[in-house]
C-alpha cells in the first residue's frame, strides 16, 4: 500500500492539471445502458440461500495520501470541542437486536453494515447477505444471501434505501468481474413477497465504496472509480424507470471536477428523508468536505450541483463547486487501513476511517427552509491521538447554502467516537449515533443527540449505549466501513441506525437500533443540573440555581421542587412556569444554603416532584460542592522549552498557572528552577478562581550545553492552603541530535513501548519524533544474569526496531556499549515481541536518555540513531541506571556530615557531605501527619549533595526532612515560621 503513496502524488498533479475554473460546468462523462436485467420472484417462493462465508478482500483502489500542509489549521485543540457530555437524559432504544455475526452468517471483514426502514420492514444488509425484519425485530426473511436478488454475485459495499416516495425498497451492491454497480428495486412495498427488478450498470472501472441517497429526479450513487484523473463518480440513476422495471433504464455518470481528495476518495450526494420530495426546480446535492491540510486554502465543505436533463441525457451538467468555509478542523487521522482506535488488551488499532464524511448526507425538505446533517472524524487534540466528529446542519433556501450550525462532539474522557451517522426528524431534532472504543473500552456503540430548541453547535442529550463490546479485534484493523441512519416514514420522528461493534475477541456483530427524541408520555419533568454553587469560597447564604426541563408531551406549569443538602432536609418550593415540551428553564430557590465550612465537599440534591410523573428515574440530580480554601495557587505546566536540538543560553520559559482556591489572586511570585538553581518574578494578575494563565518569564534559561536538564516550576503563595499542587517537574532534552523528519502516518515504528515502569503508546507526529523524556524507570546495572526484559509491537509488518542509552550524556548516542538492543525485525504488527536489555557493568550511574527507533527497511533508512528513514518513528525516554550491589549502608550515611541551612524566607538548604560514595539519594519531607509534601533524586556533585527547599507559602510548623536511600536515611526537622 504504501508504494500507492507515491503513484497518489502523480495522480493528484493530474487532478490539479484537469481541474475545472470556478464558473465552468460539465457535461457527463459516460451514459451507461443496463448490461443486465432480470425480474426476481418473490423471495418468501425461492429457495433460502445462506450467505457466504468469504473473506472480502481489502479494496486496492482506496489510495492512502497524507496531509501535504503541515501549516495548516487548526493549530492545537478543535476550537469548537464539546468537552463535557450532554445532561439530559435520554430516551430508551426502542428495538435493539444484533443483526449478523462474523462465522455465523458472515466470514467478511469489515460487514460494511447498512439498513433502512419502511412503514413495515427493516433490511439490513453486510457483507455478503441481508435479513428482512418487522419493526418489532422479528426475522420475516431469516439471513440470506446477496445472491438470492443477484444470482452468484455476493462482491459486497451494500446500501439499503427505502424510497418513500414510491414505496420501495432498494439493495446495491457492486461487482469486481465485470466492474458494476448492482442495483434492485422492490416491484412492490412488501420486499419479502413482492418481486424485484435487478440491474446491472457495467463502469469500465473497479466502483469502489458506493453510496447511494434518493432525490427527485433520480437515484445518485458516488464511488471512488480509479480509471485516470477523475478517482471521483457520481452516477444519476434514472429513477422514474426503474421504478416500473424498464429494461431501458439508464444511468449518467459524471466526473466530479475540482475534487482534492484524501484518504478514501468519496464525495456523497444529499439522500431525502422527510415526507417531502425535494423541490423539482432544485438540483441534486454532491457534496465534500476539503481540509486546507491536503491543499492550502482554509477549511471548507464544498457543493456541487447536479441538474439532469432525461429528454436529452447529454445536456446533463454538474457544476464547479461552491464553496462554504467552516471553522477549522483536521479531519485526518491515519490513512485509511492503517488504524487509529486503540483498543483494550491489544496493540492493534482499528480503523477509525478518516479524511472523508460519514455515510448518510440526510435532507429534510421543510417547505421553505430545508436542512441537510452531515458529519465526519476529526483529530480534536491536535496530535492525532484522539478521535470526535465534526457535525453540521446546513440550511438550504431557494438552492442558497448556509451553515446553521457545526460542533465537535468530543468529551474530554479518553473515549475514541468516530463512525456517525447522523439524520433530522420532523420537529428539527438531530440524532448522532457512532462508534466508541479506547484502552480501556471495547468497540462500542452510542448515541446522542439535540432537540431542534437546544443551544447551538451542543448534543445535549447524556451518551446512551446502544451496545457494549465485550472484546477486541486482533490482528485486523479493518472496521466497519460505514454505519447507517435512517428515518422512520411511519412518524418522522423515529431513527434507526445500524453499525458494528466487537462482541468477543475477534468475534464483530452487526447491531440494529431504533430510538426517539420525541417524548410519549403527557407528564414527565425533572432537574437536569445544578447551574448554582459551584467550587469557589462559599459562604453562609449561598443561592441554589437549577435547570427544570419537561420531558413530557404537554406543558407543565406549577411544578413542586425541592433541594437538600447532604441528605438533610428538603427545601420545598414551586416553579411556576409554564414550562412547554422539551424546553428547559432556570429556576433558584428563595431559600438559601450554609455552605460556609472551609475544605468541606457538599453533596447537593435537587428534584420535581410533579403529582402523576410517568417516569421518577429522571427526577432529581446530584452535584458535589466544595468549599474552596480562598489562597490555593500552583503551577501546572512547564510549556517552553521543548526538547530537540539547537537549544541555546536565552531559551524563553513558559509556564501554566492554576488558581485552585475561591478568590482571585494577584502580584503572586512564582518560579522556576533549571538543575535546581531558581528564578523568582511576580505575576501581577488578577487570576480568578478556577481560571488558568500561561505566564512567559522575563529571565530566559540556559539550555546551550548538550544534555538532559531537570527543570521545575511552582507558585509562592502567603497562606496557600495546599502545597501539594504547587508545582510540577519536566526534562528537557538538548539532543546532539534528532532523527530527519520521518512519516509514520502508515503507523510504522514502536507503537507500544514496554520496560520497568514505563508502559507507553508513543503516538504519530508530523515529523515521526516523539519527546517521552518525562517518563523515566530505573534500570540495575548490576542485574547479573537476568537482563531488563520489556516489550514492544510494531505497527506494520517487517518493521525493525533498535535502541540506545546515551551513557555519557552528549546527545550523540554512537559511543561504544551505548546501543543496548540491536537491529530486530519484528515480522508481525501489532504482536508482541519481548527483548531484553543488558547494561554494561561500569555503565555510568543516573539519569540518561533512551532512544528507540523503529522503521521499515523495505523502504529507505539506517539503523543510527540520527539517521533518516522514510517510514517510522522515534521515542525518547529517560532511565535512570542504580546499582543494587553498591548498597550505601546506615553506618556510612550515619558518617556523612548532614546539615540544613535556614535561608530565610523560609528557603531551607540541605547538605550530606559523604564518607566513600557517590550514589543517588533520594530527598523526602513530611508533615508531622506523616503526609509526603516533597520526593525527588538528590544527585552527587562536588564533593556533596545539595537541594533546595523553597517553602515560602507553606503552612507554618514542624516539618521532617529525610535524604537517603530507601533502606537508610537520615533525619532532620525544620520549622517553618
Amino acid at each position: 500500500m504504501k508504494k500507492n503513496y507515491v503513484l497518489l502524488t502523480f495522480l493528484c498533479c493530474l487532478t490539479v492539471i484537469f481541474s475545472y475554473s470556478q464558473d465552468n460546468i460539465a457535461n457527463p462523462n459516460v451514459i451507461i445502458k443496463a448490461t443486465d436485467f432480470k425480474i426476481i420472484p418473490p423471495l418468501s417462493q425461492q429457495v433460502h440461500k445462506s450467505p457466504q462465508m468469504v473473506t472480502k478482500e481489502v479494496n486496492n483502489n482506496r489510495w492512502l495520501n497524507y496531509p501535504t500542509n503541515f501549516d495548516a489549521y487548526p493549530k492545537g485543540e478543535d476550537v469548537l470541542r464539546q468537552r463535557e457530555a450532554g445532561y439530559i437524559r435520554a430516551f430508551d432504544p426502542l428495538v435493539n437486536i444484533d443483526g449478523a455475526t462474523v462465522g455465523v452468517h458472515s466470514g467478511s471483514n469489515p460487514p460494511d453494515p447498512t439498513g433502512a426502514v419502511g412503514p413495515n420492514h427493516y433490511i439490513h444488509a453486510y457483507n455478503s447477505g441481508f435479513v428482512i425484519y418487522d419493526k418489532s425485530g422479528t426475522v420475516l426473511l431469516n439471513h440470506a444471501s446477496l445472491a438470492m436478488i443477484w444470482p452468484g454475485e455476493t462482491t459486497g459495499d451494500p446500501i439499503v434505501l427505502y424510497d418513500r416516495y414510491a414505496d420501495r425498497f432498494i439493495i446495491t451492491q457492486f461487482d469486481a468481474s465485470p466492474n458494476a454497480l448492482l442495483f434492485a428495486i422492490s416491484q412492490g412495498p412488501d420486499p419479502v413477497n413482492d418481486g424485484w427488478f435487478t440491474y446491472s450498470f457495467g463502469t469500465g472501472g473497479f466502483p469502489d465504496y458506493p453510496h447511494y441517497s434518493i432525490w427527485h429526479d433520480a437515484y445518485y450513487a458516488t464511488v471512488n472509480k480509479n480509471t485516470g484523473p477523475g478517482f471521483d463518480q457520481v452516477y444519476a440513476f434514472e429513477r422514474d424507470k426503474l421504478l416500473i422495471g424498464d429494461p431501458a433504464a439508464q444511468i449518467v455518470g459524471f466526473e466530479i471536477p475540482n475534487v482534492i481528495e484524501n484518504s478514501v476518495m468519496s464525495s456523497m450526494a444529499m439522500n431525502s428523508v422527510g415526507p417531502l420530495l425535494p423541490d423539482a426546480s432544485l438540483p441534486a446535492y454532491v457534496v465534500y468536505l476539503q481540509d486546507d491540510g491536503w491543499a492550502g486554502g482554509v477549511d471548507r465543505l464544498k457543493i456541487w450541483e447536479v441538474d439532469m436533463d432525461w429528454v436529452t441525457t447529454a445536456n446533463s451538467t454538474i457544476s464547479a463547486p461552491i464553496e462554504i468555509p467552516t471553522t477549522p478542523y483536521d479531519s485526518f487521522v491515519a490513512p485509511f487501513g492503517t488504524g487509529e482506535v486503540p483498543q483494550p488488551g491489544t496493540g492493534q488499532r482499528i480503523d477509525g476511517i478518516t479524511g472523508l464524511m460519514s455515510f448518510p448526507i440526510n435532507y429534510y425538505n421543510f417547505g421553505g427552509t430545508n436542512s441537510a446533517t452531515l458529519n465526519f472524524n476529526t483529530d480534536v487534540n491536535g496530535d492525532n491521538t484522539v478521535l470526535g466528529i465534526r457535525w453540521f446542519e446546513l440550511q438550504e433556501t431557494a438552492g442558497v447554502w448556509s451553515i446553521a450550525q457545526e460542533g465537535t462532539f468530543a468529551p474530554d474522557d479518553g473515549l475514541y467516537r468516530f463512525m456517525g451517522s447522523m439524520s433530522m426528524d420532523a420537529n428539527g431534532n438531530i440524532a448522532l449515533a457512532y462508534s466508541v472504543a479506547n484502552e480501556t473500552t471495547f468497540p462500542s456503540l452510542r448515541y446522542t443527540g439535540r432537540w431542534a430548541n437546544s443551544p447551538a453547535n451542543q448534543m445535549v442529550l447524556q451518551e446512551k449505549t446502544i451496545v457494549a463490546g465485550g472484546g477486541s479485534m486482533t490482528g485486523l484493523n479493518r472496521f466497519g466501513d460505514y454505519s447507517h441512519m435512517t428515518l422512520d416514514p411511519s412518524d418522522n420522528t423515529t431513527f434507526w441506525f445500524s453499525s458494528e461493534y466487537v462482541n468477543t475477541t475477534n468475534q464483530w456483530r452487526t447491531r440494529i437500533s431504533s430510538f426517539s427524541l420525541v417524548p410519549v408520555d403527557p407528564d414527565d419533568v425533572g432537574v437536569t443540573v445544578i447551574t448554582q454553587p459551584n467550587d469557589a469560597t462559599l459562604s453562609a447564604t449561598e443561592s441554589i440555581t437549577v435547570e427544570v426541563f419537561n420531558f413530557g408531551t404537554d406543558s407543565q406549569s406549577n411544578i413542586p421542587v425541592w433541594y437538600q443538602i447532604d441528605g438533610g432536609a428538603m427545601i420545598m418550593e414551586t416553579y411556576p412556569g409554564p414550562l412547554a415540551s422539551v424546553t428547559s428553564d432556570t429556576y433558584t430557590f428563595t431559600t438559601t444554603a450554609d455552605l460556609s465550612n472551609e475544605g468541606q465537599e457538599y453533596s447537593i440534591t435537587a428534584s420535581t416532584n410533579l403529582a402523576g410523573d410517568s417516569d421518577s428515574a429522571n427526577d432529581a440530580v446530584t452535584k458535589q460542592v466544595e468549599h474552596l480554601a480562598a489562597n490555593d495557587l500552583g503551577v501546572t505546566s512547564i510549556n517552553t522549552p521543548l526538547s530537540g536540538i539547537g537549544l541555546g543560553a536565552t531559551e524563553s520559559i513558559e509556564v501554566t498557572v492554576e488558581n485552585f482556591g475561591g478568590v482571585a489572586q494577584s502580584n503572586f511570585d512564582v518560579s522556576y528552577s533549571i538543575n535546581g538553581s531558581p528564578v523568582t518574578e511576580q505575576v501581577a494578575g488578577p487570576l480568578n478562581s478556577g481560571a488558568t494563565t500561561d505566564y512567559t518569564f522575563t529571565a530566559t534559561g540556559d539550555f546551550s550545553a548538550i544534555g538532559l536538564y531537570s527543570m521545575s516550576a511552582g507558585t509562592s503563595l502567603g497562606g496557600d492552603s495546599d502545597n501539594s499542587n504547587d508545582s510540577v517537574s519536566s526534562n528537557v532534552y538538548h539532543a546532539g541530535c534528532l532523527p530527519e523528519p520521518n512519516d509514520c502516518s502508515f503507523d510504522d515504528g514502536v507503537i507500544l513501548f514496554e520496560l520497568g515502569t514505563i508502559s507507553d503508546a508513543a503516538p504519530c507526529t508530523g515529523n515521526g519524533y516523539v519527546d517521552r523524556t518525562n517518563i523515566n524507570t530505573d534500570l540495575d546495572r548490576n542485574a547479573g544474569s537476568n537482563p531488563h526484559v520489556g516489550n514492544l509491537q510494531v505497527g506494520f509488518n517487517g518493521d525493525e526496531a533498535i535502541m540506545w542509552i546515551d551513557f555519557n550524556d552528549d546527545g550523540d548516542f554512537d559511543d561504544p556499549g551505548e546501543e543496548v538492543y540491536a537491529p530486530t525485525v519484528v515480522p508481525v504488527a501489532g504482536a508482541d515481541t519481548a527483548f531484553n536489555i543488558n547494561l554494561p557493568v561500569d555503565a555510568n550511574l543516573g539519569t540518561h536518555v533512551m532512544r528507540v527507533k523503529g522503521w521499515d527497511p523495505a523502504f529507505g533508512g539506517d539503523n543510527t540513531p540520527c539517521g533518516a528513514v522514510q517510514y517510522g518513528r522515534v521515542q525518547d525516554y529517560t532511565v535512570t541506571i542504580t546499582d543494587s550491589a553498591l548498597n550505601i549502608d546506615d553506618f556510612a550515611l550515619k558518617g556523612a556530615e548532614f546539615e540544613i541551612y535556614d535561608r530565610g524566607d523560609n528557603n531551607f538548604e540541605v547538605v550530606l557531605k559523604p564518607t566513600g560514595f557517590t550514589d543517588q539519594l533520594v530527598i523526602t519531607m513530611h508533615n508531622v501527619l506523616g503526609e509526603n509534601l516533597v520526593k525527588n533524586r538528590v544527585y552527587y556533585e562536588n564533593g556533596q549533595y545539595r537541594y533546595m527547599l523553597k517553602l515560602n507559602g507553606l503552612a507554618s510548623g514542624v516539618y521532617l526532612v529525610r535524604l537517603g536511600t530507601n533502606q537508610f536515611g537520615r533525619v532532620k526537622r525544620i520549622i517553618v515560621k
